[in-house]
């Protein structure tokens, strides 16, 4: 019969807790949380510097989403002493949504942690036709981080370079793109394009082959 259960996980180095819910035919199964930042955290600081506790047991698995909603809450996500990342309960991806504070958003660690794991969760949920509510999330954070000032700031620099580099001051202006099969592609100039075609190269990039620079015409 499987147990269904609350529990608190806290770093004994720095005081910051998880929690979180879990079902098991064995309590006694070693789990820590599947949370990206506690994960995270038992890696860095070692498994010996976290304690488990189990705050509730419930009869029912929807009983147990239910408590765990009503205690990771939006408040509590966006405390600074927590690893929560979401609110509790079914779909927590999809609330988090209007839960996750901006606080968190803008700290330096949590927004390194979105820029070099969000991508990869997605594509996994996308693997295991769970994309609706974890692409959401996606576009949500790629929303806050768009109005960031660095990016800006870094979002105008780059217009005011294309803007200056449209038509005969592009660095690719008159330059074609062709590849061979069994090599790579590369951009030619207009003026020698016909003797690449005529040598067995191809128009256009071609599928997953390196780049190998840009040809003149000079």
């Amino acid at each position: 019969m499987a147990t269904h259960y609350l529990y608190e996980i806290k770093n004994k180095v720095n005081n910051k807790v998880y929690v979180g819910v879990h079902t098991t035919k064995n309590i006694n199964d070693g789990y820590m949380g599947s949370g990206s930042l506690i994960s995270k955290a038992i890696k860095k600081y070692g498994l010996e510097n976290f304690t488990k506790k189990i705050l509730e047991v419930f009869d029912s698995e929807e009983r147990m989403y239910e408590r765990e909603l009503e205690i990771v809450n939006s408040q509590f996500v966006s405390r600074n002493d927590t690893y929560n990342l979401v609110c509790g309960g079914r779909g927590g991806w999809l609330k988090s949504n209007e839960t996750i504070s901006i606080k968190k958003i803008k700290d330096e660690n949590w927004y390194n942690f979105l820029k070099n794991n969000i991508s990869l969760g997605v594509r996994k949920a996308i693997q295991e036709g769970k994309c609706r509510n974890a692409t959401k999330e996606f576009m949500m954070m790629r929303t806050m981080k768009s109005t960031l000032p660095e990016f800006v700031e870094k979002r105008k620099k780059t217009y005011e370079r294309m803007n200056y580099q449209q038509k005969e001051n592009h660095n690719l202006y008159g330059k074609r793109a062709v590849h061979k099969l069994d090599c790579g592609w590369l951009w030619v100039d207009e003026s020698i394009l016909k003797e690449y075609l005529e040598n067995g190269w191809i128009r256009g990039k071609g599928k997953n082959k390196p780049k190998f620079g840009v040809i003149n015409g000079d």
